[in-house]
């Protein structure tokens, strides 16, 4: 099973940016770089926009960065946010969004077991269940 996402876990507004909401969930960070001619390297992330009570499918962009850390003798690969952002998905229905974010994963990565819909209670709930908790 992958993650189970609860639509409850989004209610707090991020300090930063009060039109979305402070929790999130990054499904990947990176894309092999052999899609870099079919899309640039991205990462890719769900939250909630409290205006149009919208759950959105995002892509942040980075970019490959190498370099040689004396101290440890060794060469780290590692990638620069780029500060810009894609919503290429949204809906009101978390379970739609989540589809459609295993769908990207499908296509960058491989097969996994899908995220799927908190149900609120154990074993099918988040960690981050407010009312699988109550």
């Amino acid at each position: 099973m992958g993650i189970y996402v609860c639509e409850y876990s989004f209610k707090h507004p991020d300090p930063k940016d009060p039109t979305i909401a402070l929790h999130e969930v990054d499904f990947y960070a990176w894309i092999p770089a052999k899609f870099h001619q079919l899309t640039p390297n991205h990462a890719l992330s769900l939250r909630f926009r409290f205006a149009n009570k919208h759950f959105e499918i995002y892509r942040r962009f980075s970019r490959p960065v190498e370099f040689y850390d004396k101290r440890m003798g060794i060469l780290v690969q590692t990638s620069q946010d780029l500060g810009m952002e894609q919503v290429i998905y949204e809906s009101e229905d978390l379970g739609e969004a989540l589809a459609f974010a295993n769908g990207e994963y499908l296509k960058f990565h491989g097969k996994k077991e899908p995220d799927v819909v908190c149900q609120h209670k154990y074993p099918h709930m988040s960690s981050w269940c407010d009312k699988g908790k109550a």
